[in-house]
């Protein structure tokens, strides 16, 4: 996968979204992808399978933590 265009870029498109009036929760998500990118982007062959993994670790973690929030409310 090709990122270096991304990596070149990447603090004009933020500015960009700034300008725009995106979100700082979203912007704050793509710098964390972007920095991840940074220090990953070259030992893996593709993005999308490590994102999802990890995503999905978190998805986990979120659920559990709404059982124990619901069951202790």
């Amino acid at each position: 996968m090709n990122i270096e265009n991304l990596l070149l870029h990447s603090d004009e498109l933020i500015q960009h979204m700034e300008d725009d009036g995106y979100s700082k929760s979203y912007i704050l998500l793509l710098k964390t992808e972007i920095n991840w990118l940074k220090k990953n982007g070259n030992s893996v062959g593709s993005y999308e399978g490590p994102v999802r993994s990890d995503r999905t670790k978190q998805n986990q973690q979120k659920c559990n933590v709404d059982i124990v929030w619901s069951t202790e409310s």
